[in-house]
């Protein structure tokens, strides 16, 4: 059961304090600001995301070739290349590709 509902977009919600966090998307307000640039965020979560892109720590680690990166999220999606897997293809020519940032470049 989901008893908080978005009075904005209807999307529903357990607990009340999930609701709350919700209703900042809707809101323009960016309270949490990155010292290094000041580029502004509506999360505390975004704002200590983008603050990996400053550093140069690359503390993820891919064991088949060596290859480090700043997010995790980064190696799991470079681990496809690994695989032989190729996920993301090109709408208009059917070229695929095993990362979502080669299909972009495309």
């Amino acid at each position: 059961e989901r008893p908080h509902v978005c009075d904005q977009c209807g999307q529903a919600f357990k607990q009340l304090s999930k609701l709350k966090q919700h209703h900042k998307l809707h809101s323009d307000e960016r309270p949490h600001v990155c010292g290094e640039c000041g580029k502004a965020f509506k999360q505390l979560f975004n704002l200590k995301q983008h603050r990996e892109m400053h550093s140069d720590e690359r503390p993820h680690v891919c064991g088949e070739c060596g290859k480090a990166f700043k997010r995790f999220s980064y190696l799991k999606e470079h681990r496809i290349v690994h695989m032989g897997e190729w996920p993301f293809t090109c709408p208009d020519c059917s070229k695929s590709f095993g990362q979502s940032s080669q299909l972009v470049c495309h």
